[in-house]
């Protein structure tokens, strides 16, 4: 069967290269870490992206990203591309429900209330000064919950494991690792509260999928974060672990503001879904095809 192919969408901005005359060539750029965070990628990485993406980005009839930060981020890069850059934003997977199983917190050994982390184990996550934060509040307050660590190592973890270990507080931290998609909505929702104090982020998924538990969230006010938790979430502005701490007692101290954190947060939440996503997509080529 003869496809009549009008466009190729390259969702790993790696391509594509070779196209036949009369084929849309569109790059998706899911984040501009390469560039502004080297120190956080390995050497190859840098060198093959450095190497090809600008070349990548002139021959690309239309760049996507998926988040306005991330645009002005290229654009601010590379001003070539600012009239073929459009942002659209990601969805929520509908599974991210408020949700509850005990029995899968007690399979796990974990005890509410517990703080939750889940991303990638590197260092751009910060998840070093969540340890922090962690082992301030257990120090300076009576309160003794669990905090729960979800997510694959990435490279250079030796020092969120080093952290963990040498915490007072380590037989309190429980590491899930890799956590099955249908899983996560529970995790998610049974938290009292989930930290996401990552320096950079081209998206911040995480983020999404815990206001769409309906968990009280704090992060970082970095990047596209801002855009996907805007007045739903408790913000970190210096990105210290004194900070953190200070939210996390707020949150545990005063329900009447977590209550209205987790409101707030479904509410914003709802904002975002794949149809609209989709939609966009379509609103973009339909225009590209006249």
């Amino acid at each position: 069967v003869e496809l009549k192919v009008e466009a190729v969408v390259e969702l790993a901005h790696f391509g594509p290269f070779n196209l036949p005359d009369g084929i849309i060539s569109i790059t998706v750029i899911h984040d501009m870490t390469v560039f502004l965070y080297p120190q956080h990628h390995q050497f190859l990485s840098q060198l093959l992206q450095r190497l090809f993406l600008p070349s990548i980005l002139r021959r690309s009839e239309q760049i996507i990203t998926n988040s306005n930060s991330t645009s002005n981020d290229l654009i601010r890069l590379f001003p070539f591309a600012k009239d073929k850059t459009t942002a659209i934003l990601l969805g929520k997977d509908e599974s991210y429900i408020p949700t509850v199983d005990d029995r899968l917190l007690e399979k796990f050994n974990i005890v509410q209330p517990y703080i939750l982390y889940v991303g990638t184990l590197e260092p751009r996550k910060n998840v070093t000064l969540i340890i922090e934060a962690y082992n301030k509040l257990r120090t300076q307050s009576t309160l003794s919950p669990q905090l729960v660590v979800v997510g694959q190592k990435g490279w250079k973890a030796d020092t969120i494991f080093s952290a963990i270990e040498n915490s007072p507080y380590c037989k309190d931290i429980v590491q899930l690792g890799y956590v099955e998609k249908e899983n996560l909505p529970i995790f998610y929702s049974m938290a009292e509260v989930f930290v996401y104090p990552s320096m950079y982020e081209g998206f911040g998924l995480p983020v999404l999928e815990a206001m769409a538990c309906g968990t009280p969230v704090i992060t970082t006010r970095v990047s596209s974060l801002p855009e996907v938790g805007g007045d739903a979430v408790l913000y970190i502005d210096h990105c210290t672990s004194d900070e953190i701490k200070d939210h996390l007692l707020t949150i545990f101290s005063d329900k009447r503001k977590s209550r209205k954190l987790v409101e707030r947060s479904i509410s914003q939440a709802n904002k975002f879904s794949w149809e609209r996503t989709a939609l966009e997509y379509d609103k973009l080529f339909q225009a590209m095809k006249h």
